[in-house]
């Protein structure tokens, strides 16, 4: 074998950045090329730097073709600094470029003076047009004469011609720059506030650190600011994730970028559930090293009474506000609780506290792993308050917004989870007895998105029976009052003409949840409450599209019992629901709660701000507990003329 047929692997190397990936090629692409050495799989922008390609044989070709497949699952790839000889197979070979867009390449010129052979780099983001059809000559830097393209222009750039100009997102232009991945040294800084270790990284996290030197003696509680983390890698944060997993007790981030956060995503699942970002700071002490100089840890007025040391405000609605707060005081278990208080201008309005008393009455008869569970009833200093679990996660109306509008639609197999586990809390709430053991059947009369919370493990739990009833109560009228929103209610809710309000109201309710959830679109949901009423009493219901038919037809009976607007056809109440449910689904098409909790995830993160957009690392958020009121969510009573409608 002569020197000249000797196959030798081309030399590949790469970087890595959030969202990206640079691979230089040098040598002769022969047949000895592999493969560029993509990870397998890799969803971020790819740029690749030929400048150093020497040579590429029909065997090279052949390789570079076979290899494509490496690049499919790339949001985009580029060329760079594509060398003549590349150039020619890009205009030869019909597809060598697959994919791939050209940034820049090389134009060979030739002095007619000194015959010196000279490459200027063609950069088609800036030229003219005019200029990529037919560039100009240049000096001669040997002799001072003029060079001249040693092409036919119109041939050499035929492949270019009449390609739009290339548009690079901020990932690819970062990887074009002659620094990317050895921008500075990583530095860290620590703070010690209290219990609180602070620890600040600016600069670079790629490649191994060694940080569990640099992070020694963490212990306690430690909240670690990603704000200033310029640039990061794969190698990076898992020497991150794992120095920390070494020392800290428990630990949370603030400011990571979203694609630092699939980084530690990758890493360590659990550590990039403690990223700060849906105001889900439950930790009094992490809430007063987060807080803006001046902030008083307690609020001087209103505050809770003695026994619960107030953390910060979870919302407000017409009647009460609640409260996220530690439990203290002498023997009491240290837990955080949320507490529901009527509002100050409220609490000495007799029939306000009547009501407050009935809530609390009636969510204390169930209790099941899906409802918001109520501890007490206390009355201190003039206050009453209700003391109920704290649910560190998300209000489900929350999640659907957002994934309607960053298109992440949930899986079937994750509304189907959501679905069964909010029939099975309302299950336990028809189902619940009194302390004598008679039946009391709960009624909720307001199921809606806005009041099923999903924690951050993707369990459901049904919350706020601030509206709710027991058929148990003395002098219980179920046609009383129609309360709820709107879209979301059964239709012998509007008109009790229908028949009486129990169990299968929610039922209704709840259904309608699970479609919007399967169809990312409410049936009902109009302009106006009257428009609701009249889509709610007699309109359609659309049909449910899937992909999986089978799946598709089984639900679609479903539903049609479950929406049934005749009482009598609807299924009786949350056990008669969940048990069909179950036995249509379950459990070929129903995910784990962990598939749900990604799912929920990924929509939180998908809210996360651009690099530079914010650098508090935090951002406003709907509350787990109880949202800030707005007009399309707020509980409804309706008047007699909102009920005036056409009952044919």
């Amino acid at each position: 074998m002569t020197a000249s047929s000797t196959t030798t692997a081309p030399d590949v190397t790469r970087i890595e950045i959030p969202g990206g990936l640079l691979v230089r090629v040098r040598g002769k692409i022969d047949a000895a090329f592999a493969g560029l050495g993509i990870p397998p799989g890799f969803a971020g922008e790819i740029v690749i730097d030929l400048a150093g390609v020497e040579r590429i044989t029909s065997s090279g070709v052949r390789g570079w073709m076979a290899a494509r497949p490496e690049l499919e699952h790339a949001r985009a790839v580029w060329l760079s600094r594509v060398p003549p000889c590349v150039v020619s197979q890009l205009n030869a070979v019909a597809g060598f470029a697959g994919r791939c867009g050209v940034i820049s390449l090389f134009l060979p010129f030739v002095c007619a003076a000194c015959g010196n052979e000279q490459h200027e780099l063609l950069d088609l983001r800036q030229s003219l047009d005019s200029e990529r059809t037919g560039p100009g000559p240049v000096p001669c830097p040997k002799c001072g004469g003029t060079a001249s393209l040693d092409e036919e222009p119109a041939d050499y750039l035929a492949f270019v011609a009449h390609a739009p100009r290339p548009q690079l997102s901020a990932v690819a232009t970062r990887l074009l720059r002659d620094d990317v991945g050895n921008e500075t040294t990583l530095m860290i800084e620590k703070e010690v506030s209290g219990t609180v270790t602070m620890v600040r990284l600016s600069g670079p996290l790629c490649g191994r650190q060694r940080l569990a030197r640099r992070l020694d003696g963490l212990d306690g509680k430690v909240l670690v600011d990603l704000t200033h983390v310029t640039v990061a890698d794969a190698e990076g944060v898992a020497d991150l994730a794992a120095a920390l997993r070494a020392g800290a007790a428990s630990t949370w981030f603030r400011g990571a970028a979203r694609e630092v956060l699939d980084l530690l995503q990758a890493a360590d699942p659990e550590l990039a559930r403690r990223h700060l970002t849906e105001g889900s700071v439950i930790d009094p002490e992490i809430a007063a090293v987060l807080a803006p100089p001046g902030t008083p840890s307690t609020p001087d007025s209103d505050a809770l009474p003695a026994g619960f040391q107030q953390i910060r405000c979870l919302g407000a609605g017409g009647m009460a506000e609640v409260f996220l707060a530690r439990r203290t005081g002498p023997g009491a278990l240290e837990k955080l609780v949320a507490v529901k208080r009527i509002l100050p201008s409220l609490v000495k309005n007799e029939r306000f506290r009547a009501l407050f008393q009935r809530e609390a009455r009636v969510a204390a008869l169930v209790s099941h792993p899906n409802v918001v569970q109520t501890f007490e009833l206390l009355e201190q200093d003039g206050q009453l308050l209700l003391v109920m679990e704290y649910v560190d996660g998300w209000d489900l109306g929350w999640l659907v917004d957002r994934a309607q509008a960053s298109a992440l639609r949930p899986p079937p197999q994750v509304a189907l989870r959501v679905g069964l586990d909010l029939l099975a809390g309302l299950a336990a709430a028809h189902a619940a007895v009194d302390a004598r053991g008679n039946r009391a059947a709960v009624i909720h009369r307001d199921v809606s998105p806005h009041n099923a919370l999903m924690t951050r493990d993707g369990v459901i739990k049904v919350a706020d029976f601030g509206v709710a009833k027991s058929m148990g109560e003395v002098g219980m009228d179920t046609r009383s009052a129609v309360m709820g929103k709107v879209a979301y209610m059964a239709p012998e809710q509007i008109n009790p003409a229908l028949g009486a309000v129990g169990p299968h109201s929610d039922v209704y309710s709840a259904a309608l949840v699970l479609f919007e959830l399967l169809a990312v679109e409410h049936p009902f949901v109009r302009s106006g409450a009257f428009e609701a009423i009249q889509a709610v009493l007699h309109g359609p219901l659309p049909p449910l599209s899937l992909e999986d038919g089978e799946l598709a037809g089984l639900l679609a009976r479903w539903f049609d019992q479950a929406l049934a607007r005749p009482i009598d056809q609807r299924f009786a109440d949350g056990c008669a629901a969940l048990d069909a449910l179950r036995r249509a689904v379950e459990p070929r098409w129903v995910a784990p709660h962990a598939e749900v909790a990604r799912w929920a995830g990924a929509v939180a993160d998908s809210c996360l701000p651009a690099r530079g957009a914010q650098e508090s690392g935090l951002t406003p958020a709907a509350d787990p507990i109880l949202r800030p009121p707005q007009v399309g969510d707020r509980t409804q009573v309706l008047s007699e003329e909102d009920l005036a409608v056409d009952d044919g």
